[in-house]
């Protein structure tokens, strides 16, 4: 069988010109999310980009596109000075990230492979947001590759599996859920008309009225009053949701969850939608109706939307919260994998913080001596 051949991307112009490649590979990757996707890097990149360095590998085999490893290289402050970092463009955004292709691990195990003879940049190997197979296939190309890492869990994944439909998810539920459900419908409905709007662009249209009424109820929400928030409305990524919005409309991939009160928003969801996945990006609802559990009725109304829809994964997020585990059916770990090289003295420091925590920590040994001086 032919060797791999890896070449990198550097400038961002030149991704497009990897589009077809790019979304072929992506049809072929095993439980592929949105944050994969080519259009999505492009958009965080002109928002984010300015302070990291742009290192996507393309991995080949015969001079075709085999594979794709998205990275990038940024700068982290620590005690002892600027710790640089080489791992995913994910920045927290999804929960999953990984190699485009087929072959997760062939392809990431190449990438590492051809990393290790170019000159080092960087201080630390930090390949996060790796659960499940993705994780497993991580920790294989790593040991392939020659490089020593520790794994690390990071988050706590939930999913909403609905793959049996609505009604036996439902029934399913505890049911203190169930009625708790009941009673915050039955509240709002002596409030006035109740009713909810579950729009998903099927021809591009981007519904910025429905949108903005997203933006104001989360201007409204305990969300928009935290200082580290980054909701619809906070600032800080505003223009980057603007822009990932009308592109998400353009391919279909963006779905608005609104419940009414009297022509009144008072609880939003918005996500994003890849195949028969959810992602639910943003959430939030106005504290004047919390007695009323709108967030809680929406979501019930929303998973009935997809359920419809033939959607059967709903992805919660990455952070443990009680209601999540109220309405998810499985759950998972996310790890990162982190190298440090030998003669990097900072990201050995940080190895050394990591010790601390070894009883949360694996250590992943390679079957080959790392290359000397990485």
């Amino acid at each position: 069988m032919a060797a791999h051949q890896v070449r990198q991307v550097d400038d961002p112009e030149q991704l497009l010109g990897l589009r077809d490649d790019w979304n072929r590979l992506l049809a072929a990757t095993p439980a592929p999310s949105f944050f994969q996707a080519l259009d999505w890097l492009v958009v965080y990149w002109r928002h984010f980009g300015g302070n990291q360095r742009l290192r996507t590998l393309v991995v080949s085999r015969d001079s075709r596109p085999t594979g794709i490893v998205p990275l990038a290289v940024r700068r982290e402050p620590t005690r002892l000075g600027p710790l640089v970092v080489l791992g995913y463009p994910l920045d927290h955004w999804g929960t999953t990230f990984g190699p485009i292709g087929a072959e997760p691990r062939q392809t990431l195990a190449a990438a590492l492979n051809w990393l290790q003879q170019q000159p080092r940049d960087w201080d630390l190997l930090e390949l996060g947001w790796s659960a499940g197979p993705l994780a497993d296939a991580t920790a294989r190309a790593l040991r392939q590759a020659g490089l020593p890492a520790v794994k690390i869990p990071s988050g706590e994944l939930s999913w909403i599996d609905m793959s049996d439909g609505w009604t036996a998810y439902w029934t399913g539920r505890n049911a203190r859920l169930r009625n708790n459900i009941r009673r915050c419908e039955r509240r709002l409905a002596t409030l006035g008309r109740v009713a909810s709007i579950h729009y998903q662009p099927q021809h591009g249209d981007p519904r910025w009225d429905l949108y903005t009424q997203c933006e104001d109820v989360a201007a409204q929400s305990w969300q928009a009053r935290s200082t580290t928030g980054n909701t619809l409305s906070s600032h800080s990524v505003q223009p980057f949701l603007w822009d990932m919005h009308d592109v998400a409309s353009q391919l279909g991939c963006a779905s608005i969850n609104l419940l009414i009160l009297n022509d009144r928003p008072i609880a939003f969801s918005y996500d994003y939608v890849f195949r028969d996945r959810i992602y639910g990006l943003r959430t939030g609802f106005v504290p004047e109706f919390a007695h009323t559990g709108p967030g809680s009725v929406l979501l019930a109304r929303s998973l009935q939307a997809y359920s419809r829809r033939g959607t059967w994964t709903i992805d919660l997020g990455e952070t443990h919260s009680d209601y999540k585990v109220r309405w998810r059916t499985k759950a998972d770990t996310s790890f990162k994998f982190c190298h440090y090289p030998r003669l990097a003295w900072r990201a050995q420091a940080r190895c050394w913080k990591n010790r601390l925590f070894a009883n949360r920590t694996i250590t992943i040994s390679s079957t080959t001596a790392p290359v000397t001086g990485r």
